[in-house]
């Protein structure tokens, strides 16, 4: 390089040698702003790396480094940067920074051995703590447990050692020398341990989860299924997270089965109800038909409408047929009310065919035979009324008949006069006087020859008959038959004074009258005949009483229908009323009754019987239609109450999200007034109602298992506070009586309510948790240390303690059994039902209409103890025996519908 005049006028820290620079920042002075300002230069600019390696090391400033050490493209002034920037933090320097600061810097250092020197070496915990804190190297914080002199890095460098070899190391290392490093490492190592653990117990869990989905999906759907297939469900939801991949493709795969499985069944299901419903639109349909001819029969159609009528009877049937075939009643009733609509039809055809005909005799023919035999053919039904033209026809027969009757008073006299004589010729034969009775029949012979033709019908028979009698009292001929009719007369008056059922009575007197009749002859004296009918008419009195009796009954059944009727549509009406398309607890309340009285009216409807037929089979049509109207309402009330509980579920969920910020007695007294609410909404569809209530019931669950927690706890406090106090009256009564100064005295005894009910909620816990596990893994595995533990608890008073040992027995066949669940569902299903059942008779509650038979079954069984309760309402200890029952009662947590009556019930009780 040719030097010029110029350089030998510049300072020696720019000469163009990097030699001269250096030499010439050796002596630059750190303390001098202008010295600083220079080595700034030399540090940023210089192209020679040893030059700005020189200047960096006598820099003051720590942003400057800080700004070098992450910018700077060379790596050696990046690493001379952090070397002096590393150097300024470990002390205060020229520039007397203050610990606060000189951490801030830190934040940009990542170099392990860097942070691992400052915070070895530093002057202030301040900056100390700064590196360690940036620290993740192990082997780094391995050397500061082993070197730092402050036991506050110590314990934080200790707290972030995870690999297990290196805390083996570190606590021999410091098992004896750093006790606090030393309870960390150890705490870190046992929670690794634990959480190990922890997690191959979850995988277990999983497992077993696994198989037992598995399980269930080879099995086939029943009406618990759907319940074990959710409980399976929310089970692996707690354990998904951690879950193998394997495994939750096996249980993905099992739970599409068991959806599938679910979904055919609930199909199934849907295609029944289609069915059903297919059905009772085949009866609507006929119920409309006899609607029709119940029309028909107060004003006639004409023929095309009729016609009309009958063709779109049989297109609709048609239709519903295809869908499903007609069950025989029904396919009864509908060939019967075709018979109806064709009579009509027929009748109509026929007497359009005959009306010229029928006008013609009407204006001509003055026979009644004619005219009868006209009417005849044309065979008008009874049940319609009668055209015009029939009436007339009807008329013109009336007018006939008078005429012959007038004609025919003109031989009344003679008549009469003929009927007097053989009334005294009946008299003489009946007397048995021979000779009078030949005078009278020579009296009447000139008679009748008077008459002429006249002389026919009856009295020509009457004297015919009577003529034979005289013929066979000629021939003594009376001797044979009279006996056997007195002996029939005696029959007849010994049935008066007998006691059997009237069908009974009726059916010998009939046999008695067919006996008498085959031994009629006119010889027979009217005295006996007289004897006979007199004894059937008393005897015939009971049969007419019972006659009488089941017309007022029906006439009676008639009018309580009526009512019933009339009471239901009021119901419905009300309800209408007071809904006005709002969810309100009135319209809810009115709701709630009106479905109450729908069951009570369907019941009683059944009971009012018989009824007469036509006036019963027009309040019955009516009362269906009335039931479709109520149906409807009803439904409507179950989709505003799925609605309703929706909202109290997302109000519950809101109530758990607060678990960590109110104070737990609030948010217990809140859910319980959730509960509440949900009891007084009413019933909503099933389906919807079974998966809303699961839903909120599981987040009070959540809510209440704090409770719970508290309440195991205060268990066993008192019962170890029993178990002292019983140690205390052991020791002291075996000082009473060693001593001999005093007499020995009984300890007054402990009230044990309290402590059954922590007994008989502790054991529910056991079973409940074991129930659970058996419905969701579908297999139960009792240990001898569960049975040993249940075996030391201390059990309640009788009979609560027998039956709480039942429900573990039962578990325990279970383990051996699981196939006997759904009959233990089944069972568990009826006594819990009972146990409702006892709730509503104390509280005079009605019970649904499925369980009214086992309500009956119960009072029958308890009839003196139902009227007690009824009449003096439910005492405190009845009531605290049925709750106890409640928890007695296996698989009682799996009925949502009957836990939800049982607690509205309860609540309603004891809030009176």
């Amino acid at each position: 390089m040719q030097l010029t005049f110029t350089h030998f006028f510049r300072p020696r820290w720019q000469h163009p040698k990097p030699g001269i620079r250096r030499k010439a920042i050796d002596r630059l002075k750190s303390d001098l702003p202008s010295d600083q300002e220079i080595l700034q230069k030399l540090a940023k600019l210089d192209q020679d790396v040893e030059v700005r390696c020189s200047a960096l090391e006598k820099l003051v400033h720590p942003d400057l480094l800080r700004e070098i050490a992450n910018t700077d493209p060379t790596p050696q002034v990046r690493r001379e940067a952090t070397n002096r920037l590393c150097l300024l933090l470990c002390q205060p320097g020229p520039e007397n920074l203050s610990a606060e600061t000189r951490a801030s810097y830190i934040d940009d250092l990542n170099d392990p051995d860097i942070l691992t020197h400052i915070t070895l070496n530093a002057d202030h915990s301040v900056v100390q703590f700064a590196a360690v804190k940036r620290i993740t190297l192990e082997t780094s914080l391995q050397q500061i447990i082993i070197d730092s002199d402050n036991f506050q890095i110590r314990q934080h460098a200790a707290s972030s050692i995870h690999t297990p070899e290196l805390l083996e190391q570190l606590i021999k290392h410091c098992r004896q020398g750093d006790k606090g490093v030393y309870r960390i490492l150890r705490e870190r190592r046992d929670q690794q341990k634990q959480q190990a653990k922890l997690l191959a117990e979850q995988q277990a869990t999983c497992k077993s989860l696994c198989q037992a989905i598995e399980k269930l999906a080879k099995e086939a759907p029943n009406n618990f299924y759907s319940a074990r297939f959710n409980a399976l469900l929310n089970s692996w939801s707690e354990y998904d997270a951690v879950a193998k991949e394997s495994l939750e493709k096996r249980f993905e795969l099992s739970q599409a089965q068991c959806q599938s499985q679910l979904d055919i069944f609930e199909q199934t299901q849907a295609e029944e109800q289609l069915r059903q419903q297919n059905r009772e639109q085949l009866q609507r349909l006929i119920d409309n038909g006899y609607e029709q001819v119940q029309i028909y029969q107060t004003q006639l159609p004409d023929i095309p409408e009729l016609q009309s009528k009958i063709q779109e009877l049989d297109q609709q049937w048609a239709v519903l047929i295809q869908k499903e075939p007609a069950e025989k009643k029904q396919l009864n009733r509908f060939n019967k009310l075709k018979a109806e609509f064709n009579q009509l039809l027929d009748g109509l055809n026929r007497l359009e065919q005959q009306r010229s005909d029928l006008e013609a005799r009407l204006s001509q023919s003055r026979s009644i035979k004619a005219l009868l035999s006209i009417r005849s053919n044309i065979d008008w039904p009874d049940a319609y009324p009668q055209p015009d033209i029939l009436q007339q026809l009807d008329r013109k027969v009336a007018e006939q008949r008078l005429k012959q009757e007038q004609r025919a008073a003109t031989l009344s006299q003679k008549k009469q006069d003929l009927d007097g004589l053989l009334a005294q010729l009946e008299k003489t034969l009946d007397e048995g006087q021979l000779q009078q009775s030949t005078d009278y029949l020579n009296r009447i012979r000139n008679l009748s020859d008077n008459l002429g033709k006249e002389f026919r019908g009856a009295q020509k028979q009457r004297y015919q008959a009577l003529l034979a009698r005289h013929q066979e009292l000629n021939n003594w001929q009376k001797f044979a038959t009279h006996p056997k009719l007195e002996r029939l007369c005696e029959e007849m008056e010994q049935l008066v004074t007998s006691d059997i059922e009237v069908s009974e009575r009726a059916s010998q007197i009939k046999a008695l009258q067919q006996q008498w009749k085959n031994l009629e002859s006119r010889s027979i004296p009217s005295a006996l005949r007289n004897r006979f009918q007199q004894a059937n008419k008393a005897a015939y009195t009971p049969c007419q009483l019972h006659n009488d009796q089941q017309r007022e009954l029906r006439q009676h059944n008639l009018q309580q229908r009526q009512q019933l009727f009339d009471r239901l549509k009021e119901a419905l009406s009300s309800t209408d009323q007071q809904t006005n398309g709002q969810h309100s607890t009135d319209s809810i309340q009115s709701t709630k009754t009106l479905a109450q009285l729908n069951r009570e009216a369907r019941q009683l409807w059944r009971t009012f019987t018989p009824v007469d037929r036509a006036p019963g089979k027009r309040l019955q049509q009516q009362f269906n239609q009335l039931l479709a109207e109520v149906e409807t309402k009803l439904n409507a009330g179950k989709e505003g109450n799925a609605a309703a509980k929706a909202a109290l579920l997302e109000q519950a969920k809101m109530l758990l999200d607060q678990i960590d910020k109110t104070e737990l007695k609030v948010l217990l007294n809140n859910a319980k007034d959730l509960q509440k609410q949900w009891r007084n909404i009413g019933p909503a569809q099933r389906k919807q109602e079974q998966t809303l209530w699961q839903e909120f019931r599981g987040v009070c669950n959540q809510l209440f298992e704090h409770r719970s927690q508290s309440a195991e706890a205060g268990q066993n406090k008192a019962t170890d506070n029993e178990q002292k106090r019983a140690t205390e009256n052991s020791t002291e009564t075996q000082h009473f009586s060693e001593s001999s100064q005093h007499s020995a005295s009984a300890s007054k005894p402990v009230h044990r309510e309290d402590t059954d009910w922590l007994t008989i909620e502790l054991q529910h816990q056991v079973c409940e948790k074991l129930e659970a596990q058996l419905l969701t893994e579908g297999s139960l595995k009792l240990s001898e240390e569960q049975i040993e533990s249940w075996n030391q608890m201390n059990p309640p008073r009788s009979p609560f303690a027998e039956k709480m040992q039942e429900r573990f027995d039962s578990l325990h066949e279970l383990s051996k059994t699981p196939e006997a669940i759904d009959e233990c569902l089944i069972q568990s299903d009826k006594q819990l039902r009972l146990l409702c059942i006892r709730l509503e008779i104390m509280g005079g509650q009605s019970s649904p209409a499925d369980d009214q038979f086992m309500r009956m079954e119960y009072q029958i069984n308890h009839l003196s103890k139902a009227l007690k309760q009824q009449q003096n309402g439910p005492s405190d200890k009845e009531l605290n025996t049925v709750k106890k029952l409640w928890f007695c009662t296996p698989f009682n947590q799996c009925h949502s519908e009957l836990i939800e009556r049982f607690t509205g019930l309860l609540d309603t009780l004891e809030e009176h």
